[in-house]
């Protein structure tokens, strides 16, 4: 009898609650426990097929050695390292005397392209400005000024 007073009591409390019927609404059908041991083996016991695995390690793999390729590349490259000018300078003054005299120079500047360097140069130094030029340089005025 205290069953249905409770009932009551929580009708009266929670009527909504108290609406729902006392039944089991979850019925598993007849046999299903016979079987699923064995649905649930057969599905665990055959391995997924994943298709083409190794396309998408390609896929990963191909970018990544392209950028070491070309990073390997341009890191070894060569580039040519700009001459200075003092180097130039050196090489043209190491003629002998016998190359120095067999030189043409208007011969040779008439074999250059274009207008010449050496012809359009004018130098408008003042005494001063060509002694601090020679103490700057470390030159003796005397090797200038001597001529045998």
């Amino acid at each position: 009898m205290e069953d249905r007073h409770e009932h009551e009591e929580l009708r009266r409390l929670a009527p909504t609650l108290g609406g729902i019927p006392k039944c089991a609404p979850f019925v598993a059908p007849d046999a299903f426990f016979a079987h699923f041991p064995h649905r649930v083996q057969a599905l665990v016991g055959t391995p997924e097929r994943r298709p083409a695995a190794w396309w998408r390690r390609t896929a990963i793999a191909l970018p990544v050695l392209a950028v070491l390729g070309t990073g390997a590349w341009w890191l070894g490259r060569k580039e040519a390292a700009p001459v200075p000018a003092t180097a130039i300078a050196l090489q043209a003054t190491d003629l002998s005397d016998e190359d120095l005299e067999t030189l043409d120079l208007p011969e040779l500047l008439a074999g250059a392209d274009g207008p010449s360097p050496w012809t359009d140069v004018h130098l408008d130094l003042s005494e001063a400005e060509l002694l601090a030029y020679a103490e700057h340089e470390g030159l003796d005025l005397t090797e200038l000024t001597d001529r045998p």
